[in-house]
């Protein structure tokens, strides 16, 4: 409880306006999942090397962030058909991924 416990999470989710929210939203948020590597992080003895998320961005659900990248991805895939006029196939990423 000395790293984390309840006010400063009710401290944290308040610089995001989210106390009023549900739980449900609340937890699923890009801020509450910087809180818990933040915690993690500080648990273990470690430093968060990234910057909380601003206002608007830490109040996006996990759902939406996700969502937006996959939205990017076809994105993406349209403007490299439409520059090369060859359809994307992925093939670089995946040799790089694996």
């Amino acid at each position: 409880m000395s790293l984390g416990g309840n006010l400063r999470l009710k401290k944290h989710f308040s610089e995001y306006d989210l106390l009023e929210e549900e739980p449900s939203m609340r937890y699923k948020t890009r801020a509450a999942d910087y809180y818990r590597r933040m915690l993690r992080a500080s648990a273990s003895g470690d430093s968060i090397l990234e910057e909380p998320p601003e206002k608007d961005k830490g109040r996006e659900t996990i759902e939406d962030a996700i969502r937006t990248s996959e939205e990017n991805s076809v994105i993406s895939e349209s403007a490299h058909e439409m520059i090369t006029g060859e359809e994307f196939s992925g093939e670089f990423f995946s040799s790089v991924i694996n």
